[in-house]
């Protein structure tokens, strides 16, 4: 153990050996301020004052470019903490399925089911018509896994689209129900249990006959 110490001890000499000094010149720029104040001559002195001064009152200073895109750019206030909301009813205008040729971007019709009201007002009329994009699409795959639609971005004439949670999510009949107890029966015959995995889930639809629930939040700030 003695031993070890004292190579130990030896190795940090050896390597301090080659740590490199500080040079006058690094010494000079990691020295106070008061120090470097103190080797200046009167001369360096007065011209260092004249560079550094500050001008003593706020009309010296001069006025600072204006940036252009100051003006377009402005604080969005925005308050969401109201609950109330308005809840419309729509159902698609046409039957749809989804196929091989589905793909995000596409649009769907929607027609209002009943008028909705607030303090009076006609929001929405009976007939209405709006649109929604189809913004994602997930493919039914092996396992039983499903398709999935989710539609968004729905517009109305009198409501503001920054006040609507317009989501429409819509899946296929889910066979993962009858494909996971399937595997877990099969799985001590081995390898029947790996056949489970080529049943395919099945295709999203959205019929005329499905209630579509949207909502609008007349208190909420967007601005």
């Amino acid at each position: 153990m003695n031993k070890l110490l004292s190579i130990l001890i030896i190795l940090f000499a050896i390597t301090g050996m080659f740590c490199p000094g500080v040079s006058a010149e690094e010494s000079a720029v990691n020295a106070p301020a008061e120090t470097l104040h103190k080797t200046q001559t009167p001369a360096q002195e007065e011209h260092f004052a004249a560079e550094t001064k500050l001008p003593q009152t706020c009309e010296q200073i001069p006025d600072m470019p204006q940036n252009p895109l100051s003006e377009k750019l402005r604080i969005t206030k925005y308050d969401y903490s109201n609950p109330l909301k308005i809840p419309i009813y729509l159902h698609i205008e046409k039957h749809y399925r989804t196929n091989g040729d589905t793909k995000p971007g596409e649009e769907f019709t929607f027609v209002a089911e009943r008028n909705v009201y607030y303090n009076g007002e006609l929001l929405v009329k009976r007939g209405e018509k709006t649109t929604a994009k189809l913004t994602h699409f997930i493919r039914r795959g092996m396992n039983g896994i499903p398709s999935i639609l989710i539609l968004e971005g729905f517009q109305f004439e009198n409501l503001d689209p920054n006040k609507l949670d317009g989501k429409f999510i819509k899946r296929g009949f889910d066979n993962t129900l009858f494909v996971l107890p399937l595997k877990w029966a099969l799985t001590p015959l081995y390898p029947l249990g790996s056949f489970s995995n080529i049943i395919i889930g099945c295709e999203a639809r959205i019929s005329p006959k499905d209630d579509i629930i949207i909502y609008y939040y007349p208190e909420w700030v967007v601005d």
